[in-house]
C-alpha cells in the first residue's frame, strides 16, 4: 500500500501541470468539465495553477463568514440570519419612526396610527432599519411637497373664486361680505373651522352662504321678530345669538330698560336652548 501511494504520488509531481503525459491531468474528468475547463482556457500549460490561484482568489472575495442561503421560503432559521445580517430589528417597535403632520414633516403630536403601521410592513416584508429609515424620510418628502402643492393650488382657486364673486356682487360686495362676517360671527365659527368649510365647498359657495345668513338675521333684527325667524332657530343658532347679544351694550340696556322686542327675543332664544337634544 505505501509503496503504491508513494508511486501515485511521484507521477503526480512528475507530470507537468499543463502537459499532455496520459493524456493531460483533466483526462480523467467527464468531457462536459473537460469542455469548461478548455473555455476557461485551463487545459494549456499551467492551466492546473491559473485555476487553483481562482479558487483561492475567488475564497478570499467571498471571505470565511458566508450566510446559507435558505432552502425555501419555510426555511425560517436561515431567513432569519439573513435579516440579522440586513439590520432587521426584532421588534417593530425599534424602528423607530415618527410620526407625520399634515405637511408632511415629523410630528411627535401627530397620530401615530400610520408609522406603527408602516413598521409593523417593514418588520413582515424584512426591510432593514437603515432602509426603513431611508423609505420614511423619502415618503415624508414626497407628502410634504405634495401637501404644498395642495395649498398652493386651493390659494389660487380661492383668490380667483373671491374675485368672481366681488364682480357679479358688484357695488353690494362690502355689504354682503360684511354679513358674511357677521353669521360667522353669530355662530362662533373660528378660523379653522372657516377654513374646514371653504375647502370642503369652496370659497365662493361658503361666502354666499353665510352671506344670506348674516342678510336674514339683519333683516330679522329690524322687522323686531327677535333676531331669527322663527321657522329654522336651532338650538345652536338660538346660543350662538345669546352669546353674541351678552356682547351688545345696546340692546342690554334695552332689555334691563323694559324693552319689550328685547324681552320677547331673550324669551324666545331661551326657550329655543332649553329645547336641546
Amino acid at each position: 500500500m505505501d509503496g503504491e501511494v508513494e508511486t501515485g504520488m511521484a507521477g503526480a509531481a512528475d507530470t507537468p501541470s499543463g502537459g499532455e503525459s496520459g493524456g493531460g491531468w483533466f483526462a480523467g474528468l467527464d468531457g462536459e468539465t473537460q469542455g469548461w475547463l478548455e473555455n476557461k482556457g485551463w487545459t494549456a500549460d499551467g492551466g492546473l495553477t491559473q485555476m487553483v490561484r481562482a479558487h483561492r482568489s475567488l475564497e478570499s472575495m467571498m471571505g470565511r463568514d458566508k450566510v446559507v442561503w435558505p432552502k425555501d421560503a419555510q426555511d425560517k432559521t436561515a431567513w432569519a440570519e439573513i435579516h440579522r445580517r440586513m439590520g432587521v430589528p426584532s421588534r417593530w417597535e425599534d424602528y423607530g419612526l415618527a410620526p407625520l403632520g399634515s405637511d408632511g414633516k415629523p410630528d411627535g403630536a401627530a397620530d401615530r396610527s400610520y408609522a406603527d403601521g408602516m413598521a409593523q410592513v417593514f418588520l413582515k416584508l424584512g426591510i432593514g432599519k437603515e432602509t426603513a429609515t431611508a423609505l420614511a424620510g423619502e415618503h415624508a418628502q414626497l407628502q410634504a411637497a405634495l401637501v404644498a402643492a395642495d395649498n398652493e393650488s386651493f390659494q389660487r382657486s380661492s383668490a380667483q373664486e373671491f374675485d368672481a364673486l366681488r364682480r357679479d356682487w358688484g357695488g353690494e360686495a362690502d355689504q354682503r361680505l360684511a354679513a358674511a362676517q357677521r353669521a360667522s360671527r353669530a355662530f362662533g365659527l373660528e378660523p379653522a373651522a372657516m377654513g374646514k368649510i371653504e375647502r370642503a365647498i369652496g370659497t365662493r359657495a361658503m361666502l354666499t352662504l353665510l352671506s344670506e345668513i348674516g342678510t336674514a338675521i339683519s333683516e330679522d333684527r329690524g322687522s323686531g321678530t327677535g333676531g331669527f325667524g322663527g321657522g329654522w332657530l336651532t338650538p345652536e343658532a338660538a346660543n350662538a345669538r345669546l352669546v353674541e347679544l351678552r356682547g351688545d351694550r345696546e340692546w342690554t340696556k334695552r332689555y334691563f330698560a323694559g324693552d319689550k322686542s328685547a324681552i320677547a327675543e331673550y324669551d324666545r332664544l331661551i326657550s329655543a336652548v332649553a329645547n336641546r337634544g
